[in-house]
């Protein structure tokens, strides 16, 4: 199962690569949704790995998640598993003009188990709720990343 979603943003790529690849930031934002974020190995990008408890549905799920690829400014992946289903999120940071860049965000979910084939089937009948929860949290970020990189008049 796919989902995806892009926005453009006004600020330069670099900018807008380095806030996404903020990866501390994006731990304390998690934690402050109630989601338990422990780093296994870090700091530089491209090493970060993570142990992210959860809850989902009424259970409590783990995710092992690592970043599989890192090129700056124009994007990274990251890998995981939890419970039977592999997770892989590509971002894609593409310039648009010196101070216009779209953020293209990539998410696909594959089921290993039964128990995740049907958990991943019953996320397909509220796909729809699902992507308009993701566009709402892009076009947060993106307007977090404007207001941050917005000079001050």
């Amino acid at each position: 199962m796919k989902f995806s979603s892009r926005r453009d943003i006004a600020a330069p790529q670099e900018v807008v690569f380095d806030q996404l690849s903020d990866f501390s930031a994006a731990e304390r934002l998690a934690q402050g949704r109630g989601v338990r974020v422990e780093r296994l190995a870090g700091p530089p990008p491209e090493a970060s790995r993570w142990m992210i408890s959860y809850e989902f549905r009424g259970r409590e799920r783990r995710l092992d998640a690592h970043v599989t690829s890192y090129t700056p400014p124009e994007g990274f992946t990251i890998s995981g598993v939890s419970d039977g289903i592999t997770l892989q999120i590509d971002i894609e940071v593409i310039a648009l003009a010196p101070d216009r860049t779209r953020l293209a965000l990539g998410i696909e979910l594959r089921p290993r188990t039964l128990p995740a084939r049907i958990l991943v089937q019953s996320m397909k009948l509220t796909k729809p709720a699902l992507s308009r929860r993701l566009d709402t949290r892009i076009d947060t970020i993106a307007a977090r990343i404007e207001r941050q990189h917005r000079p001050v008049s």
